[in-house]
């Protein structure tokens, strides 16, 4: 199990998966140029991978302009609310019972 070997299976197992990906590679690209043939990248379309417009998409202008800290305290808050909302309730803290034992009907003591 994972917890007798400090997770070293499941590294193990990542390691090995990375392996037969790289040794996959040429196969993976001779497959994209199959399939992606001559088809040119628009610059437009890179722009949504770039750290710049997804600080603009996310924030805004004026959000992308403020520090790190700023926006990391923001999305706290966000994430918060989110989580306030979307988790169930907590369940009631159990009472206590004020009544002394009672047996069921019909039983015996």
């Amino acid at each position: 199990s994972s917890t007798s070997d400090f997770g070293l299976g499941t590294l193990f197992a990542h390691l090995e998966a990375s392996r037969k990906f790289g040794e996959s590679l040429a196969s993976l690209r001779r497959n994209a140029e199959i399939v992606l043939g001559d088809s040119k990248v628009d610059d437009l379309l890179l722009d949504m991978f770039r750290t710049e417009f997804h600080l603009k998409f996310l924030w805004g202008s004026r959000g992308a302009t403020v520090s790190a800290a700023d926006r990391h305290s923001k999305f706290e808050q966000v994430l918060t609310v989110m989580s306030d909302k979307c988790e169930p309730p907590e369940p009631p803290a159990p009472t206590q019972p004020s009544q002394a034992y009672s047996p069921a009907i019909g039983t015996s003591v």
